[in-house]
């Protein structure tokens, strides 16, 4: 029996994924094209309901949280109503602890849309910056650019080929992106220099990103299925850091690769922890990122001189700790980093108000 076409015409033609609104829907509207439905009364679902599960009670599950579509966090998922008031709520629990549970009780994560796409839209442009600054808020450039491994070499073309990135040359690009991903995956993890095996990770982690926030289906499928080796190859990468750099003589740079090495690590949970909670309302890594090792002197990362100062008063805390110690102290300027991080547990709103009048970047 063939299956009855349930989108538009316009969308089944392009392969697209279409919203199934009525009489319109909301890509035919936003491209000032008519829309014709084959039958004359389609299903009604997606309507501005959260992060588009369907509001149709026949099609939500009976129980448990409801997931999103993989075609609708492609299509829409950037273009939320900020004003829509069904999805207004807080963007997590008031601290990551509160959130844990025991393993196997894993808490529904529900969020405020403008914090969300603040988030996301901070993790989608790293690739960007790098391309544009040959830097990110967990990649410095003075500390691969001097030697400019291979793998950054290649990252560094992959993310300037994703600025221009069109219907055209899409193929291309992810072509060639799948390719260095393969050859990162070919090579051992842990036999190079900590500083190589640095750079491998960062490179990973900026092809996931791409992958999940600017790709289609197909390429999130397979970021999901390297999801457990990135993992693990971050944690790796800690423990090697935390034995290789040990008994190191205190320095700027000592601390800048120590910092690198835990921020491309949380960013790395981090980018699967916002696509968990899109695609299935939960958040099964954060009891890792809760315990992720952050240092408490942000301000380092972007000057040697108050290293210098302040060295002694660093302290390597928890994520969790980190953001609980960050409620009680003083309001201050946030940097890039601690800002993303902090509002992905605390939510936009309450950040900035915590926060100094210009810690807006």
């Amino acid at each position: 029996m063939p299956i009855r076409q349930r989108s538009c015409d316009t969308c089944f033609r392009g392969k697209r994924k279409c919203g199934l609104e009525y009489p319109a829907c909301k890509r035919c509207q936003k491209n000032n094209r008519t829309c014709h439905y084959r039958y004359p009364s389609p299903p009604q679902t997606m309507e501005s309901s959260s992060f588009g599960v369907a509001s149709n009670p026949v099609d939500a599950p009976a129980s448990g949280p409801a997931s999103v579509d993989l075609d609708f966090w492609s299509d829409t998922a950037f273009e939320i109503d900020l004003n829509d008031s069904m999805l207004v709520r807080e963007l997590m629990y008031p601290s990551v602890s509160d959130m844990l549970g025991q393993l196997g009780d894993l808490q529904p994560v529900s969020g405020n849309t403008q914090s969300w796409k603040w988030v996301i839209e901070q993790l989608k442009s790293y690739p960007r910056a790098f391309a544009q600054h040959a830097e990110t808020v967990f990649i410095r450039k003075d500390l691969v650019c001097d030697s400019f491994p291979q793998t950054i070499r290649a990252a560094f073309g992959v993310c300037a080929a994703c600025l221009c990135m069109d219907e055209d040359n899409e193929s291309v690009l992810f072509r060639s992106l799948n390719a260095e991903v393969s050859d990162l995956l070919k090579k051992p993890t842990s036999c190079g220099a900590l500083l190589e095996d640095l750079t491998k990770l960062q490179a990973m982690v900026l092809y996931q990103i791409i992958r999940i926030f600017h790709g289609d289906i197909k390429q999130r499928a397979l970021a999901e299925q390297q999801q457990s080796y990135l993992g693990a190859w971050g944690l790796q990468l800690l423990r090697r850091a935390d034995v290789e750099l040990r008994d190191a003589q205190p320095s700027w740079q000592t601390w800048i690769l120590t910092e690198s090495i835990r921020r491309t690590v949380i960013v790395a949970f981090m980018i699967y922890a916002v696509y968990s909670i899109f695609k299935h309302g939960v958040c099964p890594e954060l009891p890792t990122l809760s315990i992720l090792p952050i240092s408490t002197k942000q301000a380092f990362w972007n000057s040697r001189a108050t290293y210098l100062q302040h060295s002694y008063e660093d302290e390597t805390v928890k994520y969790g700790d980190f953001t609980t110690v960050w409620l009680s102290s003083p309001p201050r300027k946030l940097e890039p980093f601690e800002k993303m991080i902090l509002v992905a547990c605390k939510g936009l709103g309450r950040v900035e108000a915590l926060s100094c009048p210009d810690s807006t970047e």
